[in-house]
């Protein structure tokens, strides 16, 4: 699978633009642990500090694909106007250890985090740092005969430290607190202003909500509450949801639909069909269905939120919808069409459509087409 020759015989002979999707070893998207700690994106863009960091690493934001994180639903990875804007990200020695196993690290592309906040771990120099330190901790445990979750980390850190990988700090560092309430409280304050905060009221959902349902019920403006709303609906809590749906009724009655960008670059109108289709409560779906009629063919962010969301509910109520996005892009072999065809599979498919269009792409050279649609499949 490997040999050169192959791989560059495939790479000549596929579509232009069939690089990162073809079954490749190089392939830049591929399979992850899950480990004793799964890096997330908001771990990333909160500079979340560990007790077991084994490396530092830095890049732009390169997502090379659909970002799925709930926070990129509200706001982008990057400040408005900065597309080269750096990151950086403590990678925790728990990343290596895979779950419920014993005697093995995971590196590279591998290694235990969130789709999202790979971009930031990916970069050549960090990958090599963190097989550097995967090589060091073998060493340790086998010298000591300890298994490797029994090695002294603070060993590892100085090692490293000394090889001019870490920086004198870092073994100070701890695993970051619960914040406090008056942290909890300013973050949901500065929601308001352009989704500031947005980090530590998602990381701490259990300990943010109280203060998010307090601060929307008291909202100074109908503006700051769909704001809160929004932001809660993405959440998957139910309080709001009337503000979600007045906000949707708006929209199309007034016919302020035109694809539009705000100060970052989002659609408004994504980020209402994104916050409906997550919130739990019962009545927002008709809301969401007609909101997504009206203007789902616009664009492909509208189209993909819509019949995500409408496939994540399963109800029978979105069929005929679905069917219009189905018939819209069918025969296209594009993942607009693995979407819509994916929610219509899950939300009954009465006339078998979405069955075949699975079926064609789950033997597809399309690899992670493939897989999903058989994914689905096999699950039905």
């Amino acid at each position: 699978m490997a040999d050169p020759i192959q791989v560059t015989e495939v790479l000549i002979k596929a579509p232009v633009y069939g690089f990162d999707r073809a079954r490749l070893v190089a392939s830049r998207e591929r399979r992850r642990i899950v480990g004793d700690f799964v890096l997330d994106w908001l771990d990333v863009v909160s500079s979340r500090q560990f007790a077991d960091t084994i490396a530092l690493t830095k890049s732009d934001y390169d997502s090379h694909g659909y970002q799925i994180h709930p926070y990129f639903m509200l706001k982008p990875g990057r400040p408005p106007g900065n597309r080269r804007h750096q990151f950086t990200s403590y990678v925790p020695y728990r990343c290596l250890l895979p779950r419920h196993l014993e005697g093995i690290l995971v590196v590279g592309l591998g290694l235990s985090a969130h789709r999202d906040a790979m971009p930031i771990l990916r970069m050549q120099p960090d990958l090599q740092n963190i097989g550097y330190a995967a090589g060091i901790a073998a060493a340790m445990a086998a010298r000591g005969g300890k298994g490797l979750r029994e090695i002294d980390v603070r060993e590892l850190q100085k090692r490293i430290i000394a090889a001019g990988g870490l920086t004198s700090e870092i073994p100070r560092h701890r695993d970051a607190a619960t914040p406090s309430p008056e942290v909890l409280r300013d973050a949901v304050a500065r929601l308001v202003k352009g989704f500031d905060g947005l980090e530590v009221v998602m990381a701490w959902p259990k300990q943010s909500l109280p203060e998010l349902h307090r601060a929307y019920d008291e909202a100074a403006s109908a503006e700051n509450r769909l704001v809160l709303a929004l932001v809660l609906g993405i959440m998957r809590d139910p309080h709001g949801a009337e503000s979600l749906i007045r906000e949707a009724e708006r929209l199309v009655t007034d016919d302020d639909l035109e694809v539009a960008r705000d100060a970052y670059g989002l659609d408004p109108v994504v980020r209402v069909l994104w916050a409906l289709g997550r919130s739990p409560h019962p009545d927002v779906l008709p809301a969401l269905i007609r909101l997504a009629d009206s203007t789902v063919l616009t664009s492909s962010t509208r189209f993909r939120a819509a019949a995500v969301c409408l496939g994540e509910r399963g109800d029978t109520r979105a069929v005929p919808l679905l069917r219009k996005l189905v018939a819209r892009k069918e025969g296209s072999n594009s993942v607009l069409e693995l979407i819509a065809a994916s929610a219509l599979f899950r939300c009954g498919d009465p006339d078998g459509t979405a069955r075949r269009i699975l079926e064609r792409m789950a033997v597809s050279a399309n690899a992670p087409f493939a897989d999903l649609a058989t994914q689905l499949l096999g699950g039905a």
